[in-house]
């Protein structure tokens, strides 16, 4: 018992995203306490802003929700502020908490998650038959039944899209890493799943997806073998007529596409009046429904959505974060290519761009939530690598926090001497590489007493250079 109270503490950040996708609304309830708790801990150490310049962008999007309660004279539009905080929450713990074993163990959440959601879509009639459990499951599209497009566990097919893709895309990481130590055996075993996913991603009806899943399988080409990368690319011009006959609904897309068009330009229109603060995600289908007479309730693109939504305080900061992070990935591909997680990003992050073109998945909880947290691991990570100095500082700083506390303990009494020197050494190293950087100095003291001292042993074996596909 105590064994299991003390995995669920450990892992409790890792099962409330499990919980997310399994009960939807007990998981989202479960992160948003986690994401409140760890925003008001940063207040109270008045830390807010020292993780990352990212942290601006989400009180530029407070600040517009804020502004447009009071501009449009809607007090309840302030309720989406608590998404923005829930965001924030999640960024600001991976931020300060985020190891590679737990990164690596939110991948195998969402490659799994996205199977689950595949395999209850194959029970809608007996899950929707129930209100209640349909709406605890995620299985039910609102205001329709038995809808004939896979919704999984997120309550709408393009939702349960950029699921499976990011599932896809991490699938493709441990491939990749499988080829580079040529074990064909375990690359083999995961083409099952693979093909579960991939044919989840064609079932969910959407060509946005579809589009998607063909260019992440070509960036996996281009990173495993270049031989095989051009031989799909031939392929793909040559079939293209008859690709494009498999797209998912290939005989809506001109009416699909023209509504599309329509609801950009009426958003376009909506901006125009709501230039500075926008309409908040929950306001837009009540401005939308009043000047145009149709429930509409997003953009369907994420960059017309975040200007229209936020307005220009909320879309300029949106542009400027994803700029900062095309240049950081352009910079770690063709600068430092053979770091350590480059394919992990390489794969997923495009993601949440091609999507965004004619979708915006991200306007659900559920999608904003994975999507955050892949963009607080890359900002992490990203951190990392370009202050080498302060992630071999802060490696040391574990590794010494780790020896002082087996320091006590009794079986280790006759190798404390030993134990003692060693903390000591390492207190010299840090001292003396911290000494020309005063930045790395205070970036190693806020890191004092972080959950990252509880990363295990075998973490601190890692070497942040590596090989390509290990």
């Amino acid at each position: 018992m105590n064994s299991l109270i003390h995995f669920i503490k450990e892992h409790a950040f890792e099962l409330a995203a499990v919980l997310c996708f399994a009960l939807p609304p007990v998981g989202l309830f479960i992160m948003l306490v986690f994401s409140l708790s760890e925003l008001y801990r940063h207040i109270k150490n008045k830390r807010l802003f020292s993780s990352s310049p990212v942290s601006f962008f989400f009180l530029c999007l407070l600040v517009a929700t804020t502004g447009a309660a009071v501009q449009m004279g809607e007090p309840l539009l302030l309720a989406e502020s608590l998404r923005i905080l829930f965001y924030w929450g999640i960024f600001l713990k991976i931020m300060g908490s985020g190891t590679r074993g737990r990164f690596k163990q939110f991948r195998w959440i969402v490659i799994g998650c996205g199977l689950y959601g595949i395999f209850i879509g194959w029970l809608p009639k007996m899950l929707s038959d129930d209100p209640v459990l349909a709406f605890l499951t995620g299985t039910e599209l609102f205001g329709f039944k038995h809808y004939n497009r896979l919704i999984g566990s997120t309550y709408n097919p393009n939702f349960t899209m950029f699921l499976l893709l990011v599932g896809i895309s991490f699938l493709f990481v441990e491939m990749l890493k499988d080829a580079g130590k040529k074990d064909w055996k375990n690359m083999s075993w995961k083409c099952i799943p693979l093909f579960f996913l991939s044919k989840g991603v064609f079932d969910t009806g959407s060509r946005a997806g579809f589009i998607s899943m063909i260019c992440i399988y070509f960036i996996f080409f281009f990173r495993w073998n270049k031989w095989i990368f051009g031989g799909g690319l031939l392929f793909l011009a040559l079939g293209a007529g008859k690709l494009a006959a498999v797209i998912p609904r290939v005989h809506s897309i001109e009416g699909s596409l023209t509504g599309r068009e329509k609801i950009w330009y009426h958003s376009y229109k909506i901006f125009e009046t709501h230039f500075l603060f926008g309409t908040t995600p929950l306001g837009f289908g009540k401005v939308y429904a009043s000047l145009f007479h149709k429930n509409i309730y997003h953009a369907h693109d994420i960059f017309i959505g975040f200007f229209v939504e936020y307005g220009a305080i909320g879309g300029i900061a949106f542009l400027a974060v994803l700029v900062m992070g095309m240049f950081k990935l352009g910079r770690l591909f063709f600068i430092k290519r053979n770091y350590r997680y480059l394919n992990i990003f390489l794969l997923s992050l495009p993601v949440i761009v091609l999507t965004g073109f004619l979708d915006e998945p991200v306007f659900s909880p559920q999608i904003g939530m994975l999507a955050v947290v892949l963009l607080s691991y890359w900002e992490w990570y990203s951190k990392r690598m370009f202050q080498p100095h302060v992630a071999f500082l802060n490696r040391l700083n574990v590794k010494r926090n780790v020896l002082k506390r087996q320091l006590p303990k009794p079986e280790l009494q006759s190798i404390s001497r030993a134990i003692t020197g060693e903390i000591k050494a390492i207190e010299s190293v840090v001292h003396e590489t911290a000494e020309p950087f005063e930045i790395c100095k205070k970036e190693v003291r806020n890191n004092r007493g972080k959950p990252d001292e509880k990363t295990p042993d075998k973490e601190l074996s890692d070497k942040t250079p590596d090989k390509e596909n290990e």
